[in-house]
């Protein structure tokens, strides 16, 4: 990333990086599947038989507070008939009717498809069980203006388990809070295209990653779910809460639109010809797809902008300019147990840090930032080639003489030779180029295994060698106090560039 904001600072006015949208997703554990609700009808001495009174009335209760909340705040309650009408669009234009700053905006309901739970008669027994259905049922949503995040809303299932959904936007609590300071700044959208003092706005989106936010959460679910703090048998525990969907923005700041546009279709076409599913699972930390899932990618001309936008298996990365003044790489997080992170884990009963699937629980939040951090970086790192004026034999030519490390002389590299760039598609995959390598990997890959001491000793060697030679060109590095390797900027481009030229065709060469 470095590259691309050295290459274009005459372009560049400031950078800034944080969470855009966030939904998160809560879950009464004991509840939510249908061993559980047995389990918990029983604890409550509440027969199998009579689950439907005890669903109704806790159904009954959730839209009773809703109107309530609705009549103490002298808001209005709609019920919408399509499910798909903007309910979003329709808050807005209340809450800029009515002069809304803080406080209860709205309460919407509407009904569709969910994931319920209900009890049905077993063929075989004729026993009665609670068991898992999808079925449509009443979901409310509730829209207000809060004093740090703007307008949000909490969306809640009105049968068993009673799901809730709280959505909200960074960027909008980023404005809030430049106002509070007093901070001048410009907007369109969700996105700020001019900030006076970018380094207190950074710090300002970096404290939604730090945050604790089960408190907070949990304080507008009981506002909303009265049986959270009801007494009784119909007392339900509190919610479980997770990360449902992340939005993690890098936006880029340009001085001018001119000064954008002039880029921005070489960017699109760039990334569009030559970011193939390797590099997109790189830039999302993947290895490889799991099953019959594809990479895929498509450019789309929207109202804001043209977008490109790169995605597999829920997660996404794309790129798209904001009104026309600003650079947007935008990273999608839907499947987290696709992507993994290092963490404390158990493993043949012993506590060891492995590699572990991202969880969606709150507390795994920092970890999703680095992730999306990392992802945005990598992407702006391969986009750093856009725009290079200098020819390509200024970064092959350097490698195409022999150099001295130490005592030792090495040969010279000859970059489109078969045999060398053999050796660069071995260190290139994303695989390696994310997690590093060692001599045993790239042995693995360039003669295979064998179980013959005496050629795995040779084989090891001439591995050796190559390490050796490439270190010494400066293409990879040794990790600090690690037998790992990785590759260097230098490698990047002097290997990418050399493995793209034996690509290109030769009638795009005569053209």
């Amino acid at each position: 990333m470095r590259r691309f904001l050295s290459r274009h600072k005459d372009r560049i006015v400031a950078s800034i990086a944080g969470f855009d949208r966030l939904i998160f997703k809560g879950i009464i554990n004991p509840i939510n599947f249908a061993a559980g609700m047995d389990k918990f009808l029983g604890s409550r001495r509440i027969p199998l038989k009579e689950y439907k009174t005890f669903a109704m009335t806790i159904s009954d209760g959730v839209k009773k507070q809703a109107l309530a909340l609705a009549e103490k705040h002298n808001r209005p309650y709609i019920y919408l008939t399509s499910s798909r009408q903007s309910k979003e669009d329709l808050a807005r234009q209340i809450m800029l009717a009515d002069g809304i700053q803080q406080g209860l905006v709205c309460v919407l309901s509407a009904m569709e498809p969910s994931r319920s739970i209900t009890v049905r008669s077993c063929r075989q027994t004729r026993w009665l069980r609670a068991v898992v259905e999808q079925r449509r049922s009443l979901f409310i949503y509730f829209y207000f203006v809060d004093r740090e995040f703007g307008l949000m809303h909490v969306r809640l299932q009105t049968w068993l388990p009673l799901e809730i959904q709280v959505w909200m936007n960074g960027r909008e609590y980023l404005a809030r809070q430049l106002d509070r300071r007093g901070i001048r700044y410009q907007r369109h959208d969700n996105c700020v295209t001019h900030i006076s003092d970018i380094q207190t706005a950074q710090k300002i989106l970096r404290r939604l990653q730090q945050r604790h936010w089960v408190p907070f959460l949990t304080l507008l679910a009981t506002r909303v779910n009265p049986w959270l703090t009801a007494g009784g048998q119909y007392r339900l525990p509190s919610y479980y809460w997770m990360v449902e969907e992340s939005e993690y923005a890098m936006d880029l700041q340009f001085k001018s639109a001119d000064s954008l546009r002039e880029i921005y279709h070489d960017l699109l076409r760039y990334a569009l010809e030559h970011f193939g599913p390797p590099d997109v699972l790189r830039f999302l930390s993947r290895h490889a797809v799991r099953g019959d899932a594809r990479v895929q990618t498509d450019l789309k001309s929207r109202p804001e902008g043209i977008r490109i936008k790169h995605w597999v298996q829920g997660n996404s990365i794309k790129m798209y300019d904001k009104a026309l003044l600003v650079l947007r790489i935008e990273v999608t997080i839907n499947s987290p147990n696709q992507l993994y992170i290092h963490r404390a884990a158990i493993r043949k009963g012993k506590k060891t840090i492995a590699l572990c699937p991202l969880r969606k629980g709150v507390f795994d939040i920092g970890a999703r930032t680095q992730l999306s951090s990392a992802a945005v970086k990598r992407y702006l790192q391969a986009l750093s080639v856009v725009g290079m004026q200098q020819p390509s034999r200024r970064v092959l030519d350097p490698v195409c003489k022999s150099v001295q490390c130490g005592n030792k002389r090495f040969r010279s590299l000859h970059p489109i030779s078969p045999t060398d760039a053999e050796l660069f598609e071995t260190v290139m995959p994303a695989k390696f180029r994310l997690d590093g390598f060692k001599n045993k990997d790239l042995r693995k890959h360039i003669y295979g295994d064998t179980d013959d001491p005496v050629t795995e000793r040779r084989n090891s060697s001439c591995t050796t060698r190559k390490l050796q030679l490439l270190r010494a060109h400066g293409l990879i590095e040794r990790v600090t106090d690690r037998n790992l390797y990785r590759v260097t900027e230098k490698g990047e481009q002097v290997m990418g560039i050399a493995l793209q030229i034996r690509k290109t065709k030769i009638c795009s060469l005569a053209a």
